[in-house]
């Protein structure tokens, strides 16, 4: 399988679009919570072009703009863990947000090729 080259085009923290209110600032976690270990998921999503006339610059401020509202609903999400780990402390820190470019024959090959793998 060939190596994908991965240019970095944009790497910026996206916050919610209106701040948390002040009563919802802590989320205490659970017992369950407190004793699972914290695993960092990144998370990557591919878009191959299309023919629609709507240019790159455009889907990613669209994204951004989502991104941001979902950030606002699902507000632990933006925060960051306690000290001591039993708490989220929602403080509209927000998420990594990055925008890359890759060959696109490259990555069709790729996704064909990972689809073709069993689980």
């Amino acid at each position: 399988m060939a190596d994908l080259d991965i240019q970095i085009q944009l790497r910026k923290m996206v916050k919610p679009s209106t701040p948390t209110s002040n009563h919802l600032r802590t989320l205490k976690l659970s017992l369950f919570d407190q004793s699972a270990p914290h695993i960092f998921v990144p998370i990557l999503f591919h878009y191959l072009p299309n023919s629609e006339r709507i240019t790159d610059q455009i889907k990613c401020d669209k994204l951004q703009k989502s991104l941001a509202q979902t950030l606002t609903k699902f507000y632990p999400l933006a925060g960051r863990f306690s000290k001591d780990d039993t708490s989220i402390h929602c403080n509209d820190q927000g998420v990594e947000y990055v925008e890359s470019k890759v060959n696109a024959i490259l990555l069709l090959s790729f996704s064909i090729k990972v689809s073709r793998l069993s689980f």
